[in-house]
């Protein structure tokens, strides 16, 4: 749009920033924040929207309404606004609901330019590997809540590094587990074989010596078949650490340079995040003997976890602590679901009672300790 003229920069620059100036006239009403009427003041100088605040001094009523409303962008506007184009329409509502812009926003884009361009774009760690190396790491910038491990030691299987083999290394970063990384780091690269180190993020003294480490091996040849000394060809490295503002576990910039970041942002609906935790555990949906039962019940289970992840943003609030529900309980909830069911008669009614305190009250209960 941008390049065929369609927008005036004045107006992107308010739908990014909001009104740069403080409306001239004083603000006579009462529903509106002082923000909100210096926004209207601004935008009511702007090409089209010349009358707008003039409108909303007179039809204060049907204003008021549609102000109020608890989702406003999914309406019209009031009066002779409704036939105000798509872009505008952004505009008045970045001004009057700041709140529900990134809503307008995502059914604009979805209007102008397609639906796909707006829902989350499913996480493909094939793909990754094709483009990975043995002397480049890759690290996962995980969101509260996230956990590749499963993922990640899923595809190892696939593709013949198991732990069985002695091919699949984990390591869950914390006290005294420094030499064991170090001596998995020193076997895999020499022998082949996958090394995870998970929440680098966590042992900040130790990280230097983990990115001189880094270093050594991305500087080392590749072992072929006359040359034995080297790094081993089928070596790869993955690392996970949170994104935080703490300067106490911050990775050293050296490391992230150094790697492929994959970043999986958080699932922002309900919708999105249910995809997700529908999609993380499919082995069992047509395995199961009661494959009706199972998936109703496990339809279930994505909800409630979906719930429970989403309420994570909101931190500790009406709770004494900060959870760390993750997507590994979902995938520990649904294989005992499984196993329950098997192990019932078929022509027995469901025993939800046992199925929620199973899952509810230890599965996600056992968390809470308030």
């Amino acid at each position: 749009m941008k390049h065929e003229g369609k927008l005036d920069p004045a107006k992107c620059r308010f739908l990014l920033q909001g009104a740069p100036k403080p409306h001239w006239e004083t603000n006579q009403l009462e529903w509106l924040t002082n923000q909100q009427w210096d926004n209207v003041g601004y935008i009511g100088e702007l090409e089209g929207l010349e009358k707008l605040t003039l409108d909303i001094q007179s039809g204060m009523k049907r204003w008021r309404e549609w102000v109020e409303l608890e989702a406003p962008e999914r309406e019209r506007l009031p009066g002779e606004w409704r036939s105000l184009c798509a872009f505008d329409r952004l505009l008045v509502i970045r001004a009057l609901r700041p709140e529900r812009i990134m809503h307008a926003v995502a059914a604009f884009v979805a209007t102008s330019m397609g639906q796909q361009y707006v829902e989350p774009i499913p996480f493909d760690l094939r793909a990754v590997m094709k483009r990975s190396c043995p002397r480049v790491p890759l690290l996962f910038i995980l969101f509260p809540g996230a956990d590749p491990i499963n993922e990640v030691e899923g595809l190892g299987n696939e593709m013949g590094y198991t732990r069985e083999q002695g091919r699949f290394h984990a390591v869950a970063m914390g006290q005294l587990q420094e030499n064991v990384a170090s001596r998995s780091l020193a076997e895999a690269a020499e022998h082949g074989g996958w090394v995870m180190l998970q929440n680098i993020h966590l042992m900040t003294k130790w990280l230097p010596q983990l990115d001189a480490m880094i270093e050594i091996l991305s500087t080392r040849p590749l072992q072929g078949l006359t040359k034995k000394v080297g790094i081993h060809p089928d070596f790869r490295l993955f690392l996970s650490a949170e994104s935080t503002l703490d300067p106490r576990q911050r990775v050293p910039v050296a490391i992230i340079r150094r790697s492929i970041k994959l970043i999986d942002e958080p699932p922002q609906t309900l919708r999105a995040s249910m995809l997700r935790a529908i999609s993380a555990y499919r082995d069992g949906l047509e395995t199961s003997s009661r494959p009706a039962d199972f998936k109703r019940i496990f339809f279930t289970l994505c909800f409630f976890h979906s719930v429970v992840i989403g309420r994570k943003r909101f931190g500790a609030q009406g709770w004494a602590a900060t959870y760390s529900f993750t997507t590994g309980d979902l995938l520990i909830s649904a294989d005992v679901l499984w196993n329950y069911l098997e192990v019932t008669n078929a022509d027995n009614a469901i025993p939800w009672e046992d199925i929620r305190y199973i899952l509810g009250e230890i599965m996600y209960g056992g968390h809470i300790t308030d």
